[in-house]
């Protein structure tokens, strides 16, 4: 009841994904006004094609305003056209990463992201983003800055393309890891630079064999490891932990920050940020030592002035109905964070390396013979 008049005629302009469960959690009802608009300043970490943005406007007051961000030539184009059209929104180029410089001393009263590429992003041939097609190596959200993909490959060691198939996609299966990049540079050294996305897509889907079709999420081995190397170029995750660390640092008490990801490392992120800022239970402090209380509680050993809360328990997925018409949606997950006033002391400390925090345990005899196991060292 909380969407206006106008705002499905929106979706179907972009089809954004999971709009309805996204601003239905960035606003806080106690925001509205008396004729069901918005007053605020909002901000959308991620134009693309402006869904989300339009979607936000059309729940603005007139007093409210919109800040957005992009580093995509083209979203920032059709986000020109969108200032002249409506006053109350403005688009900084540049990646979101930059939130805290770019709106120092703005109050923000809640902050959409919508993490990874846009559907127009992947249906752009001349991008890379869909790996079956014969577009170039390129894989850049902004092609007129930084290394393409094929360039960053031509420089690449064996063990540097292994580091980022496992540490952006494929850190369950370190060992495919190893095979693409093994593969992927061997095939370049003898036939020179990839010259389109089907051809490297190949050659990784080939180094994968027999565990090709063993999806990680909705995507084959081969898709992970490559989408791996776009995520490396455009510094996805670095930008990701940067915003949440930047978004809290401008919104006001009470306002919400509402993250979509699509993939378990992004998941990680957004978990290990919520951990990393929660306040510990009254009375915690009384039972484990200060050193302890560091380590459950990293927030007590800074000096913010916040703490953060998971509005719900669980990240919410998109409705059958959505997948059937978006099947880009399928994987999304919407997290929605609160900024609420910080409770706890300031602690003084030096936590353990966690190392020693965590010990394997002697496993207990089964059924009645102990086990022993013989392990293969995997990479670290």
């Amino acid at each position: 009841e909380w969407l206006k008049p106008g705002l499905f005629h929106l979706i179907l302009r972009h089809n954004p994904v999971q709009v309805k469960a996204s601003l239905g959690s960035l606003f806080r009802p106690s925001a509205r006004n008396e004729d069901g608009f918005y007053d605020g300043t909002y901000v959308d970490c991620t134009f693309g094609r402006g869904g989300h943005s339009r979607a936000i406007l059309s729940q603005l007051s007139k007093e409210g305003r919109l800040f957005a961000f992009d580093v995509d030539p083209t979203a920032i184009e059709v986000a020109r056209a969108l200032e002249q059209e409506d006053a109350r929104f403005k688009i900084i180029p540049g990646p979101f990463g930059g939130i805290a410089e770019a709106l120092a001393g703005v109050p923000v009263d809640g902050v959409l992201m919508d993490v990874g590429v846009s559907s127009p992003q992947v249906d752009d041939d001349n991008r890379g983003f869909r790996l079956s097609s014969d577009s170039p190596v390129d894989l850049r959200m902004n092609q007129e800055q930084g290394m393409s993909a094929a360039e960053w490959l031509s420089t690449a060691s064996v063990p540097e393309l292994a580091w980022v198939m496992r540490e952006y996609g494929l850190s369950r299966a370190p060992r495919v890891a190893e095979r693409v990049a093994e593969s992927v540079i061997q095939y370049q050294r003898k036939h020179g630079p990839f010259t389109s996305m089907a051809e490297l897509n190949k050659v990784a889907g080939r180094a994968c064999g027999n565990l090709e079709d063993l999806a990680v999420g909705k995507d084959s081995m081969s898709m992970v490891a490559i989408k791996s190397i776009r995520m490396f170029l455009n510094h996805e995750l670095d930008q990701l932990r940067l915003v949440l660390q930047g978004a809290f640092q401008v919104l006001v008490p009470r306002a919400r920050c509402v993250i979509i990801t699509f993939k378990l490392t992004e998941c990680d992120i957004v978990q290990d940020f919520i951990a990393n800022h929660h306040d510990p239970p009254r009375g915690l402090e009384l039972t484990v030592s200060q050193t302890r209380l560091l380590e459950l509680y990293p927030l007590v050993g800074t000096d913010l002035d916040f703490a953060v809360e998971r509005l719900k328990d669980r990240g919410r997925r998109p409705e059958p109905t959505e997948v059937n018409a978006n099947y880009r949606s399928k994987s999304s997950v919407v997290h929605t964070v609160v900024k609420v006033p910080r409770v706890s002391q300031r602690v003084t400390g030096e936590p353990r390396d966690v190392r020693d925090r965590f010990k394997r345990p002697e496993p207990p005899p089964f059924m009645a013979t102990p086990l022993v196991v013989q392990d293969i060292d995997s990479p670290v």
